[in-house]
């Protein structure tokens, strides 16, 4: 028999413990914190005319098989956020109809979506990419070729998750041919963090950030709270992706699709809703996760009604090196200028 008064005291010690962890949790998170000193301003001239636009890149709708959410849905969510534009990277599996992917970039609620893929490339590792003329879930024919045909069907291409799962991550030692490189890999850092002793007391913020409208926020934390290893992740995974250009190789006559230019450092999200909470409302829900990791990319000029040539004028930009990454507060991003300071002057680049 039970003694009387068991449950009240085993209670007691839950609720002890339960408050131990959490504290334990935020402290020992603060104690890896990088704090980001102010710089002096030097005087500069102002920047070349350009048209900042902001966005995401590698977001998933329900034309994935696991995730729930529509474009429409998307398209609302972003313009809310601020953002000009979304990269989706939607698989296919082999069911999925053609049709819903011949269209490769439309114009929904004044947001401009580019309808990318995530395919895996055997023996490499996952791609986005975008203007490919046909539907793929897999290629099997190699790197060289792949590329081959990226350059045949001038595609804008992204390498997804280049430190993820042993199944994901990018093998090469670099990635000279692709556009640009996910160092930033919003959900591969949210798994470990997920996966950490720490797992509860982050499912607990993020659960009650979507019921307070401060998700994004949580979202942001699993990045922020011990800073130093995403930090150095995202730094290695940059290294790693831009290692040297590589010549010709002795007794070839020319360089092949393989000796291009290194890639861009961008950020990725990896979002895919999973399920809709009462009310319809999704989960992980767009509104939130489109504030967290945000590409400012500079255009020459702005993008005009056709689609195509927006999406084109934005990998352009991309693949030249005219972005930069931002966690959070898509609008006060919107006048960083980025620059290289040498003794006296400053150089910018905008």
């Amino acid at each position: 028999m039970v003694k009387r008064g068991f449950f009240r005291h085993a209670a007691r010690w839950f609720l002890i413990a339960a408050g131990v962890y959490f504290a334990a949790v935020y402290a020992g998170a603060r104690v890896d914190w990088v704090a980001m000193e102010q710089g002096s301003i030097l005087p500069a001239p102002p920047p070349a005319p350009s048209t900042r636009v902001a966005g995401a890149i590698h977001v998933h709708t329900r034309r994935s098989h696991d995730a729930i959410g529509t474009e429409a849905e998307l398209a609302q969510a972003a313009r809310a956020a601020g953002l000009d534009f979304v990269f989706l990277a939607d698989h296919r599996d082999a069911g999925s109809p053609a049709a819903e992917w011949e269209r490769t970039a439309a114009w929904d609620d004044g947001v401009l979506l580019v309808r990318g893929q995530e395919i895996r490339v055997e023996g490499v590792g996952k791609v986005l990419v975008d203007r490919v003329d046909t539907a793929v879930v897999s290629w099997t024919g190699g790197m060289e070729s792949f590329l081959a045909r990226v350059e045949r069907d001038s595609a804008f291409t992204v390498v997804a998750h280049p430190r993820g799962r042993p199944g994901d991550a990018w093998r090469p030692s670099g990635a000279p041919g692709m556009a640009a490189w996910e160092v930033f890999d919003f959900a591969d850092v949210a798994r470990r963090r997920l996966a950490s002793p720490s797992v509860v007391y982050h499912l607990v913020a993020l659960v009650g950030g979507e019921l307070t409208g401060r998700a994004e926020h949580n979202w942001l934390r699993l990045y922020r709270d011990g800073f130093r290893s995403p930090a150095v992740a995202a730094f290695d995974s940059l290294w790693a992706g831009g290692g040297q250009a590589r010549a010709a190789a002795p007794g070839r006559a020319s360089a092949t699709a393989l000796d291009r230019p290194l890639p861009t450092a961008v950020g990725g999200l990896d979002m895919h809703p999973k399920a809709r909470l009462p009310g319809g409302r999704l989960f992980p829900d767009y509104a939130s996760s489109l504030r967290t990791m945000i590409n400012h990319v500079a255009l020459d000029a702005p993008p005009g009604p056709d689609p195509v040539a927006a999406a084109r004028s934005l990998g352009a930009a991309i693949r030249r090196g005219d972005v930069f990454v931002s966690f959070g507060d898509t609008e006060g991003a919107r006048g960083f200028r980025v620059g290289v300071v040498a003794s006296g002057g400053c150089l910018l680049k905008t």
